[in-house]
C-alpha cells in the first residue's frame, strides 16, 4: 500500500481499513531499547529452546519459522499456539511449553 494512502482521508472501505491493518502488522517499527544485560537474557531463554524442533512454514508470502515442543510423557491431546511479536525474541516464550 503506498504510504500515501495512509496520510488521505480515511476511506469508509472495509477492506482498505483490512489492507492498512495488515501493512502496519506486517511492517513495525523495531524497537531499538534493550537492556544492559540483553545478551545474557537471551542467552539464557535460548537454552530452552534447545529441547525445541525448528521448522519453517510456508505460506504465499513467505516463511514463518516456529518451534516444535514434544510433551514429555502422555500426550493429554492438547496443544498451544504462542505468537510473540515481531521485534522479540522467540526463546523468551519458550519457558511456557515447559509447563
Amino acid at each position: 500500500m503506498p504510504a500515501e494512502m495512509l496520510d488521505a482521508p480515511l476511506p469508509q472501505d472495509p477492506d482498505a481499513w483490512g489492507e492498512i491493518a495488515f501493512q502496519r502488522f506486517c511492517t513495525p517499527a523495531a524497537s531499538r531499547y534493550r537492556s544492559a544485560d540483553h545478551h545474557v537474557l537471551v542467552e539464557r531463554a535460548r537454552f530452552h529452546l534447545a529441547n525445541a524442533s525448528a521448522v519453517r512454514v510456508r505460506m504465499a508470502e513467505g516463511e514463518l519459522r516456529a518451534y516444535v515442543f514434544d510433551p514429555e510423557g502422555a500426550w493429554n491431546g492438547a496443544s498451544v499456539l504462542l505468537v510473540h511479536g515481531w521485534t522479540s525474541e522467540a526463546s523468551f516464550m519458550a519457558a511456557f511449553a515447559e509447563f
